[in-house]
């Protein structure tokens, strides 16, 4: 399927490990020179201090100090669980009257997934569900703006329940881990993501199960010494993976070794004509 660029690359850089397992299907020979190298958050971030965001962002929320803020980062289309989270949600504030749940992103058009129809379905939900007062929808924000910055630092956890399970490569899970935000997300359907580690830096669900969902909302929630473990975990999984000074380093060390294992091979090639 793709040709020679497998088999003659000096290397073969990888988002995530289920990644470099699918390449391994096509040529096992890759496992060796095969790295990973997840991308950082593509965002402007928020250079107030984050005790500032927080409060500042949590008023535009209208989310007091005592509220619990639940946020969803990310675009809104099929797949990524939104329904779920929001049938969760109801669980979870029937349980805890100062829950509240931010969604931080709008609808993304991909072709032939009706993703106009979704959306509109599940901002119809929490008016079905009755918590439409408990949730604040902040729609799009523009590439250069620090809204998505701010609206993380608001956030109290993180919820990205995908359909598809989350991946080191998640571009919400890279700025959620950024900002310290504890995350709740979902298991791959096969397999697991190596670097993501379940009760350590992320809390790992079926996905499509809004029932378990809700349960692991409410014992991160009312658990604060395993929120601050989440939290510690994460953070050392940004400061390995996700910020753009490990992303710059990693990618000097893949170049560097590249160019050296090249240049062995030249003088093998020269030495045996």
């Amino acid at each position: 399927f793709f040709g020679t660029l497998l088999r003659d690359s000096a290397r073969v850089i990888v988002l995530s490990t289920p990644h470099r397992a699918r390449l391994l299907t096509q040529d096992p020979g890759i496992e060796e020179k095969s790295v990973i190298l997840p991308p950082p958050p593509l965002i402007r971030f928020c250079t107030d201090s984050p005790d500032v965001a927080r409060q500042q962002a949590r008023e535009v929320l209208g989310a007091g100090p005592d509220d619990f803020v639940w946020v969803y980062w990310g675009y809104i289309y099929p797949g990524k669980g939104v329904e779920t989270l929001l049938r969760a949600f109801r669980i979870v504030s029937q349980r805890n009257c100062n829950a509240r749940l931010a969604l931080v992103g709008g609808n993304l058009e991909i072709p032939n997934r009706k993703c106009n129809d979704y959306f509109q379905m599940v901002q119809r939900l929490p008016g079905i569900l009755g918590i439409a007062d408990k949730v604040i929808w902040t729609g799009n924000f523009n590439w250069d703006s620090d809204e998505g910055s701010r609206y993380l630092y608001a956030a109290d956890a993180c919820v990205l329940p995908f359909d598809y399970g989350v991946t080191l490569n998640s571009s919400s899970l890279a700025a959620a881990s950024t900002h310290g935000v504890p995350v709740i997300g979902t298991e791959l359907r096969v397999g697991r993501d190596e670097m993501l580690e379940h009760g350590h830096n992320i809390y790992l669900c079926p996905p499509r199960n809004p029932e378990l969902l809700a349960e692991a909302m409410q014992l991160i929630s009312e658990n604060s010494d395993f929120r601050d473990r989440l939290r510690s975990g994460i953070c050392d999984l940004a400061d390995q993976w996700h910020r753009w000074d490990a992303m710059t380093a990693h990618m000097i060390e893949i170049l560097e070794s590249a160019v050296s294992c090249e240049k062995a091979r030249e003088r093998g090639q020269s030495h045996s004509y």
